[in-house]
């Protein structure tokens, strides 16, 4: 079981890299922006959706301070999304403010981001 895990996990990751390889694989550098920023619009989507169905999962009957968490969780992901937006548009700023290359690199990052947070409202103890 746990070799078919690792074997669907595996699979899933090199589809990550392959759907950002892809965009790299476009001729024109416009190409790549718009591709990136697609890709990050729909992880943001992917994201937002995730943890709409983790909020669902949590009943107020598994929880003695169910109130406060679906609170904390709420918090947590207004200061989250913040967080990478800020630590995104740093890893764009490497390059030049609001050229070709600082949009990609900045929807890349949030490509990444999504994605990791992602697997971890999917993995959470619920």
């Amino acid at each position: 079981m746990r070799i078919l895990f690792f074997v669907l996990l595996l699979f899933s990751f090199e589809s990550y890299a392959n759907d950002i390889q892809s965009c790299y694989e476009k001729k024109v550098t416009a190409y790549i922006q718009s591709c990136m920023e697609v890709l990050a619009q729909d992880e943001n989507k992917k994201y937002n959706d995730e943890y709409d169905k983790f909020i669902k999962s949590i009943r107020s009957e598994d929880l003695a301070n169910y109130s406060d968490f679906i609170e904390s969780i709420a918090n947590s992901k207004l200061f989250w999304d913040k967080y990478i937006a800020s630590e995104c548009r740093a890893e764009g700023l490497l390059n030049i403010k609001d050229s070709p290359a600082y949009h990609i690199a900045y929807s890349e990052c949030l490509v990444k981001a999504y994605r990791i947070r992602v697997m971890f409202y999917k993995k959470y103890p619920f």
